[in-house]
């Protein structure tokens, strides 16, 4: 077997191909887990970041943290399948139909082999993954996907709205039903922590992640918890009043978490006010607080997530604004405010909270 030596511009042309042009980008870093992924399977959160890193380390200095929140986003948009223990596994192939010949894809399969097996005008690459097809291809796209083992989705399908309860009484009372159906003795969870369990106040001013106090006394009604974990991540759970340390309970997911903040917050009258900014053909919100990872998949569809400094902020074509407000409410139950065109300028009641 002869050995094929290639010069550095060599592998940074080959590189661009699969990567583009900026190898530091979300866009980049993206494309290279998707590839460690698809390749692999199944792999740790860890092992995925690390690999990447090697893919690009020739061509760019990459901040390891950077990488590991573009997985997170991966997992978050449905390009990746998060599980327990840190691991991630490759996911399905779903085309999301957002309009005549505009779609959105998601899974693990690389862009390079989208642009190869389907049928596309146009293929867009990123964390999220847009592409164009002409009026007389669309039935041959919905063919290839399926020889692809995919599926052809509508948004609120694909983001799972019809399997999963809104923010709302129904969710809290499926935790409580959990919690005597489903419980782990007091202490269960203790192994491993690093820090004391805080009990989420939704009554406590401030953004939802300033909400989270440690119980000087123990509460006497249901609460969510969480505490950190010695390798960094968090474990939460929900109780019947007292501390997982100390009660019976029932351990929740981040994402379980995520939507027990919004229903807690709801049933306290203080849900989240959304921050929102018309411009002449987007509207962006800006969201305080990580969103459950159902409306979180439907809103990136739609539109998609602003790579910025500080709270999370997302950007939603004018066209279907009314139709992600209404659904944003009804399942999270937050409020609007309208900022203007400045960041500086006071916010004034816009919508109101359902």
């Amino acid at each position: 077997m002869a050995v094929v030596s290639s010069d550095n511009q060599q592998l940074r042309d080959r590189a661009a191909a699969l990567f583009g042009l900026d190898f530091r980008s979300p866009a980049a870093l993206a494309e290279a887990l998707r590839c460690e992924l698809s390749a692999r399977g199944m792999a740790s959160g860890r092992s995925l970041c690390e690999r990447a890193e090697t893919l690009l380390q020739p061509l760019a200095a990459l901040d390891t943290a950077r990488v590991r929140e573009v997985l997170e986003q991966l997992a978050a948009s449905g390009d990746a399948t998060s599980g327990p223990g840190g691991m991630f596994a490759a996911a399905p192939l779903r085309v999301v139909r957002l309009g005549a010949g505009r779609y959105a894809l998601h899974g693990t399969l690389p862009t390079a082999r989208l642009r190869l097996s389907l049928p596309l005008k146009d293929l867009e690459g990123g964390v999220t993954r847009y592409a164009t097809v002409a009026a007389d291809q669309e039935t041959a796209l919905a063919d290839a996907i399926s020889r692809l083992g995919g599926l052809v989705l509508s948004p609120r399908r694909w983001a799972g709205l019809d399997r999963v309860p809104p923010a709302g009484p129904e969710w809290l009372e499926e935790l409580s039903h959990r919690l005597d159906q489903d419980r782990v003795p007091a202490g269960a969870l203790d192994d491993g922590l690093v820090t004391p369990w805080q009990a989420y106040r939704p009554d406590v001013g401030g953004p939802p992640g300033q909400r989270w106090r440690s119980a000087e006394a123990e509460d006497a009604h249901p609460g969510l918890w969480r505490a950190r974990h010695e390798y960094g991540w968090w474990r939460f759970s929900w109780t019947g009043g007292r501390s997982p340390g100390s009660a019976p309970h029932t351990r929740l997911t981040r994402d379980e978490a995520r939507r027990t903040q919004f229903a807690l917050d709801r049933q306290a009258g203080s849900s989240l006010a959304v921050v929102v900014r018309k411009g002449q053909n987007d509207v962006e919100l800006e969201v305080d607080a990580f969103l459950p990872r159902a409306e979180y998949r439907y809103l990136t569809t739609l539109g998609r997530r602003v790579e910025a400094d500080g709270p999370p902020r997302y950007l939603v074509p004018i066209g279907t604004w009314e139709e992600a407000a209404a659904t944003l409410q009804e399942r999270l139950g937050v409020g609007c405010s309208e900022g203007g065109h400045s960041r500086e300028k006071d916010a004034r009641d816009f919508g109101g909270s359902v």
